[in-house]
């Protein structure tokens, strides 16, 4: 009797053991494609075709953003759960099919090794979800790992409100000149359902939902102006009547710089101001908004000492026995009521998009008392200007 006790005890416990495995088994998530329409390629057209990217720009600036929005889309993926209610995680990615181009040697801010050669000098492309960029090996998540509940044994699924951007950066110097982007030479960009880290995988994941291919060109405006040279006669005044004080000063003269044979100024799109090239929830028509204009920067060097940088006084070229002394002369900014030009920075002015071959820089000059004594004759002086395209 001892042994048949110990023999059902024995099959007792292995009853158990099997209970126990048959706990663990979970439900399998199978999902495809919803429909033949799944992928879905959107043809995307570069727009507007002209932007300007200011030679001077600092690197890491961004000349073009482009926009595709997948509003609200049809399903995209079709799953099934041989045990509900069930649920699945799943990450949503953007990702590259092909990139005609090598990655380019950039690693500043933003997107650090994830800008691609354009095939411009200078300037690179990168397609992101807003903050993070892509490459062939590296897409990213958007919004990490999700989950999809399924009261059913059957669910179908769509991802809505996606918007992924095309980006043109410049990354290094850029000659002036003139130049050609051509879709042939941009990434394609793909959508695609994925299994989350971790698991469970869903079986028949990764689902590719959209490609997005670009097509068109864009002209893309590096080019300057001509910059001649001026010369300027503030005057002639009797220095006892005109200088009677320290601050003492004549009126303002303009001393304007003519910009000569410029370019158009197209302009360039930004964070700011987003061209949507692509609204799925519009039928795929573009919205094309006023570009942000260019800006050039002047900065004045004076070729003698400066007297008062912030108030723009410089002194005179006093290194002739005939040059006057007690006096300076003073830069103004702007045209009727100019403001005090300082000459530690640079003032910056908008440039038109009209296409004006010549744009004239408002600025003045006057003299101004800086002794108790003046002492008349020549007052000179020379000034190097520097333009920047921005």
């Amino acid at each position: 009797m001892k042994q048949i006790f110990s023999i059902k005890s024995y099959f007792s416990l292995l009853g158990s053991l099997v209970m126990l495995f048959s706990n663990t088994v979970q439900a399998q998530v199978t999902c495809q494609p919803y429909d033949a329409s799944i992928p879905r390629t959107d043809t995307i057209q570069l727009a507007p075709m002209n932007i300007s990217a200011g030679v001077d720009m600092p690197n890491g600036t961004m000349l073009y953003r482009g926009s595709w929005s997948g509003a609200i889309p049809g399903y995209q993926i079709h799953c099934i759960t041989d045990a509900a209610p069930d649920n699945y995680n799943f990450t949503f990615n953007l990702g590259l099919t092909t990139a005609p181009l090598p990655l380019a040697n950039w690693t500043g801010s933003p997107y650090s090794g994830k800008v691609y050669q354009t095939g411009i000098p200078g300037i690179g492309v990168v397609i992101s979800d807003g903050s993070q960029g892509v490459t062939i090996d590296t897409p990213h998540a958007n919004g990490g790992t999700r989950t999809q509940e399924m009261d059913a044994t059957t669910n179908d699924n769509r991802i809505l409100g996606s918007i992924r951007y095309i980006n043109l950066i410049k990354i290094g110097p850029i000659s002036p000149g003139s130049y050609s982007l051509n879709s042939a030479n941009l990434p394609t960009a793909k959508l695609f359902y994925d299994n989350a880290p971790g698991g469970p995988n869903v079986l028949g994941f990764p689902i590719i939902s959209n490609i997005l291919r670009f097509q068109g060109e864009l002209t893309i405006s590096a080019q300057t102006c001509a910059t001649p040279d001026v010369v300027v006669w503030l005057g002639s005044f009797d220095a006892n009547k005109t200088f009677t004080r320290e601050g003492a000063v004549t009126p303002w003269v303009k001393t304007n710089l003519t910009l000569q044979n410029c370019p158009t100024f197209y302009g360039y799109y930004n964070n700011s101001n987003v061209a949507a090239l692509f609204d799925y929830g519009q039928g795929g028509v573009s919205n094309i908004p006023a570009s942000t204009s260019n800006n050039v920067g002047i900065r004045l060097v004076p070729n003698t000492s400066v007297v008062d940088a912030e108030n723009g006084i410089m002194a005179i070229d006093t290194s002739s026995s005939e040059s006057a002394s007690g006096i300076g002369i003073q830069l103004g900014w702007g045209d009727n009521n100019p403001t005090l030009f300082n000459l530690s920075n640079e003032q910056q002015m908008i440039l038109p998009k009209d296409g004006s071959k010549n744009i004239v820089i408002p600025l003045s000059a006057r003299y101004i008392q800086t002794s108790s004594v003046v002492k008349p004759g020549n007052a000179d002086g020379k000034v190097t200007f520097t333009i920047n395209y921005y």
